[in-house]
This record gives C-alpha cells, sequence and structure tokens, in this order.
C-alpha cells in the first residue's frame, strides 16, 4: 500500500511539474499586445463628423468589400487610397463607427461577428473604446480584442488580443479629414 501512494504522490508531482513547465513555455510564447494600450486613455476622435481612417504603416485607408453575402470591413487594397469614410457615434464608454456607405441600405455600422467586421444595422453595432496606442489609435471591443489585419494579402480587418509577428499585426489608426 505503502508502494502505491509513494507512485501515486510521485505520478501527482510529476503531471504538476510537466504542467508548471508548459505554463511557463506558453507564457514565453505568447504573440504581441499592443504597445502602450490603455482602455482608460481613450483618445479623442471627432464625433458625428465624416472622417477617413487610415492605418498608419500601410498608410491604407478602410472601406468595405462583399464576402459571403456581406459588406465586410478591410484596408483600402493600395497606400494612399484613403478608403471610405466613417463617422464616429457616441455610445456609452465608446463610439459605434458607421461607414457613410454600403451595398445594402441601412447596413453601414461595424459589428463584429466572430473575428470579423462587417457591415450591419444601428442596432447591431459594436461600442468600440478607441485607445491611444504607440503608433496611433487603436480600435478596441468589449471582450478586449483590437483591430488586426493580416501582413500581406487582403487587409480584412479582425479583432484579437494579440498579434503573431510577421503574420498579422495591429491597425494603429489615423483621423484624417
Amino acid at each position: 500500500m505503502r508502494a502505491l501512494r509513494r507512485a501515486l504522490v510521485t505520478a501527482v508531482v510529476t503531471s504538476l511539474s510537466i504542467l508548471s513547465l508548459a505554463a511557463v513555455d506558453a507564457t514565453a510564447a505568447q504573440p504581441s499586445r499592443p504597445a502602450a494600450a490603455s482602455a482608460r486613455a481613450a483618445a479623442p476622435v471627432p464625433v458625428d463628423t465624416p472622417v477617413h481612417l487610415v492605418e498608419s504603416a500601410t498608410d491604407r485607408g478602410v472601406g468595405y468589400e462583399v464576402y459571403a453575402g456581406w459588406d465586410y470591413v478591410l484596408l483600402a487594397n493600395d497606400s494612399g487610397n484613403p478608403g471610405t469614410r466613417v463617422v464616429f457615434h457616441p455610445q456609452g464608454d465608446g463610439y459605434t463607427i458607421e461607414s457613410t456607405s454600403g451595398n445594402w441600405g441601412g447596413y453601414t455600422y461595424w459589428h463584429v461577428v466572430g473575428n470579423g467586421i462587417r457591415l450591419d444595422t444601428r442596432e447591431n453595432a459594436t461600442v468600440f473604446q478607441v485607445v491611444a496606442g504607440g503608433r496611433g489609435l487603436l480600435l478596441k471591443d468589449a471582450y478586449g480584442n483590437y483591430a488586426t489585419y493580416p501582413i500581406g494579402g487582403k487587409g480584412w480587418l479582425q479583432m484579437y488580443a494579440s498579434v503573431l509577428p510577421n503574420f498579422r499585426d495591429f491597425g494603429y489608426f489615423r483621423v484624417q479629414q
């Protein structure tokens, strides 16, 4: 009985050690978080005024494109293209974002679905916090996810809490008239 108890204790201690090492290893391999982001550091944006929202590193504005029967938000294909104007509407402790046009009437508000952002009705609009980041403004949803875009290819905006270097990057935006 004593040998069985000793073997059981050894197995439990070994399992806990392995779990502890795995947790440390997983922490070391964490993808990057946005630089200097603070949920309390709300950045002022013009409200109820059409503006261009341009990603700072790529100089590509936001627009929309049809995918699976919905307009989804993405970065413009070309650098220097300011994209479609958007309007920030105050809502609670953040803003809803409305594109000034869309392919379907009444479906112009940004709505996070899964990880993507599609244009939907005002009733379904996601409330975003605008957070001052190291290179511009970050858009953050209620779940702590930030607007990101893939490195290379189509610039579909998706909401993630972290990014993998050389695969996705956080969208650091600037507002321009």
